[in-house]
């Protein structure tokens, strides 16, 4: 007898199982209520990653009864790209691309709201690839007004691209914005932090004419030393990304400056 030929059945990735569960809401044993909208969800994938449900639903209040939480303050569109990203769902990130920058902000706020640092990030990056053309749109006054009223003022992961983005472009804003004067006379920590920026990049470009190594110190007190070299870098090391300068063509583009404030270690 002639054994049966075995064809390997076609594989499901982990990834593919958990947008599975996520968009039938099978075996689901809690419920998340948002703006109208269920979600019914799974306490291993989410209260294993966010300690908020942990204690929510496994905590002496009434929602570990009933295994229901009612997020009804968040914005519905983020809390969908939260639960979303605790999912790994493939497609996340193409939904994400389409989300306006108000959205993304609200991404942010939620990552932060509930500790989600891998979000958080995320949805930094996303902003930070909008805001560098958005300065030209209808929606950069009111993106600028909300980050600024919508984030604790110690947290500078969105506040540090708008002041970059409003200090790059202030001459071209005015002309085109005429309301970008009256947010900056609202906020005007906002406007102080554009003017911090344009002058510690003043003092920076000022160091690029000298030679020799100099030593810089960050905001959290960390030292370190760069050359001036063709491809320029100023680099924290210890906290910051390297970020390129450009200043061979006289771009100084990417540089959080307003974030670590850059000084030489001697009088110069």
């Amino acid at each position: 007898m002639a054994l049966q030929e075995y064809e390997e059945p076609m594989s499901i990735s982990f990834a593919d199982n958990l947008a599975n569960l996520f968009e039938t809401g099978k075996f689901s044993d809690m419920t998340v209520r948002c703006d109208n909208y269920t979600f019914k969800l799974h306490k291993a994938i989410v209260c294993g990653q966010v300690r908020f449900f942990d204690n929510a639903l496994n905590g002496p209040f009434a929602e570990a009864g009933s295994q229901e939480i009612n997020l009804e303050n968040d914005d519905l569109e983020a809390v969908n790209a939260m639960f979303c990203y605790l999912y790994t769902i493939p497609y996340a990130e193409l939904s994400f691309e389409l989300l306006l920058l108000h959205a993304k902000l609200q991404v942010y706020s939620i990552a932060d709201k509930y500790g989600i640092t891998g979000l958080k990030a995320l949805s930094r990056n996303r902003f930070e690839s909008d805001v560098e053309i958005a300065w030209e749109g209808p929606d950069y006054n009111a993106a600028v007004a909300e980050v600024y009223e919508g984030t604790p003022a110690d947290d500078r992961g969105l506040r540090d691209l708008v002041v970059e983005a409003s200090a790059w472009h202030l001459n071209e804003i005015f002309a085109k914005n005429d309301g970008f004067g009256d947010i900056l006379v609202e906020i005007g920590q906002l406007g102080k932090d554009i003017l911090e920026f344009k002058a510690l990049f003043n003092h920076c470009k000022d160091l690029e004419t000298r030679d020799g190594p100099s030593t810089y110190v960050c905001l959290k007190g960390h030292e370190f030393q760069e050359t001036m070299e063709e491809e320029a870098y100023y680099n924290c090391e210890h906290c910051r990304i390297k970020k390129d300068l450009g200043i061979e063509k006289n771009q100084w583009n990417g540089a959080l400056w307003s974030t670590r404030k850059v000084k030489p270690k001697s009088p110069i």
